[in-house]
């Protein structure tokens, strides 16, 4: 008897805190792999290990779990250099997962001239200058003339010496020091030759799992709102974050799909540039969060208690430092912004989400400091000469222009964080779930429940519906 098969993936624009989610699942479903299927070291999770912040990228969530297998599939992009400094921050905080860890031999490999070149024209959109765009635009070019643009790790491994000249020629295209070029190959060649242990010789490793009756979740990097064909074009990732992605970028048969769950923020966050309709403080915040860096010590001299009592822009600054969202990539400061339910609602109709796990509900309660009438969602859009609007624009044109409907829902004030059963909650939170719940069901009839609510940031805070 084959296995389930489930698919989790962000529901916005990514961070939304879907490893927590992971940890849960591997329990409850009783998870043996966990499958990575697009992106690569552009995104990153943040674990708690023993009271220290580890951050990982490429390699999937469900380290804390010993016997769970860690699949890096052919949709997702292996950089050999970060990957490795990866698994050494692993090592260094006492996980072993040399035994778990299995690399498709069909991932595409990031060359060192594509960060080079996502460092010089990435900016305008707000990549994490990681080498994610460039290495996918050579993974479509496959060739140029007679010189080899996408290198994957089984020709890398099959054809060394050819694969090297093609890295080098490809980096000598771009950078004409030598001393560089040769730092460059040392570092890639000695990061890929050491992960080459970690490389399956075929791409039928999950299909094997799953024949054995073994259960996998496929993790989504990034977020639904940045899938590179659906998404704010050009404000988006550079692979397909869809859900059915899963079964292309992660290498198993779609046949053997179980279900679908979206994983969501209560308040919105957004990493880089692009339209973002329920942002508090708009355009301001997006320059403000453009041009702040990723200092985050600048905001954390400034009491978020006042802000709260001030205007939209700075509420969202009050929001952004008393949750802790910088990018777990980047450190840059994430745009935070009102829970948007007509834009939820669209992706979880569009990609068969059937259960929504719902982060952040504990940090309505700050909005009980505000002038504001009740915590805010967005419940529909219109055009600047008041019409409706059916279904949220994928445009980015379009998207700056639209304006948010509100509704206001009863504040509440309570710390739920150590809250584990949802007849705990106060009234104005059960209130609150109940009516995303009812949104979810009822409007367009996308179906999509609420089965879990985030009350805090660690992997214990959660409580299953």
């Amino acid at each position: 008897m084959s296995g389930k098969s489930i698919v989790l993936v962000g529901a916005q624009y990514g961070d939304e805190g879907k490893g927590k989610i992971v940890d849960y699942l591997i329990q409850e479903e009783n998870l043996k792999a966990i499958a990575r299927f697009n992106g690569g070291s552009n995104a990153g999770h943040t674990i708690n290990v023993n009271g220290k912040e580890l951050v990982t990228h490429t390699i999937p969530s469900g380290l804390l779990h010993d016997g769970v297998k860690l699949y890096i599939g052919s949709g997702t992009l292996v950089d050999p250099v970060r990957v490795l400094e990866e698994l050494d921050s692993i090592n260094e905080a006492g996980i072993d997962i040399k035994d778990r860890l299995v690399i498709s031999p069909e991932t595409s490999l990031v060359q060192p001239h594509h960060t080079v070149l996502d460092g010089k024209n990435g900016k305008s959109i707000g990549t994490t200058g990681k080498g994610i765009g460039p290495a996918y635009c050579d993974q479509a070019n496959r060739m140029v003339g007679s010189d080899l643009k996408n290198v994957r790790f089984n020709e890398y491994i099959h054809n060394k010496d050819s694969a090297l000249r093609a890295v080098r020629h490809n980096l000598a295209q771009i950078i004409t020091d030598e001393a560089i070029i040769t730092q460059k190959m040392g570092d890639f060649t000695v990061s890929a030759d050491y992960l080459e242990k970690f490389v399956h010789p075929s791409n039928d490793f999950l299909y094997h799992i799953n024949l054995n009756g073994e259960n996998i979740l496929f993790e989504g990097a990034n977020g639904l709102l940045l899938d590179k064909q659906t998404g704010t074009v050009p404000f988006v990732t550079s692979s397909h974050t869809l859900a059915a992605n899963a079964y292309v970028g992660g290498d198993l048969s779609p046949d053997k799909h179980t279900k679908t769950i979206g994983v969501a923020k209560a308040i919105m966050t957004r990493v880089g540039n692009g339209p973002f309709v329920s942002e508090f403080g708009g355009v301001e915040s997006e320059e403000y969060c453009k041009n702040y860096a990723n200092d985050k010590e600048k905001e954390s001299s400034l009491n978020p208690d006042i802000l709260l009592q001030h205007d939209e822009f700075n509420i969202g600054r009050a929001l952004r430092i008393l949750t802790g969202n910088y990018g777990a990539t980047t450190k840059r400061p994430r745009r935070v912004g009102a829970l948007d339910l007509f834009s939820l609602e669209d992706v979880c109709k569009r990609n068969g989400v059937y259960e929504v796990a719902l982060n952040m509900v504990d940090a309505l309660r700050f909005f009980s400091k505000t002038q504001l009438p009740g915590i805010p969602v967005v419940v529909g859009y219109e055009t600047q000469s008041g019409k409706k609007i059916s279904s949220p624009p994928s445009d980015a044109s379009r998207l700056y222009t639209v304006k948010p409907n509100f509704e206001y829902l009863d504040h509440f004030s309570e710390d739920i964080s150590s809250m584990k059963d949802f007849n705990e909650l106060p009234s104005a939170a059960k209130g609150f779930v109940n009516f995303v719940n009812d949104y979810l069901k009822n409007v367009n009839g996308s179906g999509a429940r609420v089965s879990f609510i985030g009350v805090g940031p660690q992997r214990d805070q959660l409580i299953r519906l």
